[in-house]
């Protein structure tokens, strides 16, 4: 939810969907309620959106129940070896193959990288998945 640049009709009903759990479906008026978690990303400061005046404090307050904050993966390197790992085994199970390893010198290159995708594009990148389907080929 792009709250911080969204319409303030949205805005009004995200706060009513998160504090009373209901809403109302398109094209109805009646009230159903909301039977499902809610669970809300930024990759914003909520904290300093909030005190510049671009995001709703009590819209942030009612949100800010349990706060995880994830370090982007190009300040934690020193994982990519076990995410790596973890989804080559993956991968091989999905195309019923052996697993393998990857060289020091892929590792590598994968550790210095960047990841402005962070995990999403760690996962599916060219050192993991399609080396398993190159592999499976030869």
């Amino acid at each position: 939810m792009k709250s911080i640049r969204c319409r303030s009709r949205f805005k009004q009903n995200s706060v009513r969907i998160v504090d009373e759990r209901v809403f109302e479906p398109v094209g109805s008026n009646q009230t159903v309620p909301m039977q499902a978690r809610l669970i809300a990303a930024s990759n914003r400061p909520l904290e300093q959106e909030v005190a510049a005046g671009r995001f709703r404090s009590d819209l942030f307050y009612r949100l800010n129940g349990v706060t995880f904050h994830l370090p982007a993966l190009r300040k934690e390197s020193e994982i990519i070896p076990n995410l790596v790992g973890r989804f080559i085994v993956e991968f091989c199970r999905q195309l019923n193959f052996p697993e393998y390893g990857i060289s020091p010198d892929a590792m590598t290159a994968l550790q210095q990288f960047g990841w402005p995708g962070n995990i999403r594009e760690l996962r599916p990148c060219s050192g993991t998945r399609r080396h398993a389907l190159r592999r499976r080929a030869h």
